[in-house]
């Protein structure tokens, strides 16, 4: 179940459940809730949120895959440029 993946990915990586909504602002019970009921119920936003915080992708969910997700940085002008074409 991928729920439980993320779970265990969340437990691994900040401790508890606690920290993790901590960190990305969301409550407590808004991740518990998402992880029993499942990311297919959940508000898009707070998918998005979840999945941004842990860097995987939020298509791959949709396949039951937790795929990491690269983000890539680049410079203020180097933004400004690509984004006036």
């Amino acid at each position: 179940m991928i729920e439980q993946q993320i779970k265990d990915l969340i437990i691994e990586r900040y401790g508890s459940l606690v920290a993790f909504s901590e960190k990305i602002g969301l409550p407590n019970s808004t991740i518990d809730s998402i992880l029993r009921r499942g990311i297919a119920k959940a508000n898009v936003e707070n998918v998005m949120t979840i999945c941004k915080e842990l860097q995987i992708s939020i298509d791959g969910l949709r396949h039951n895959i937790i795929r990491p997700v690269a983000y890539e940085k680049i410079s203020r002008e180097e933004f400004e440029k690509h984004s006036h074409k």
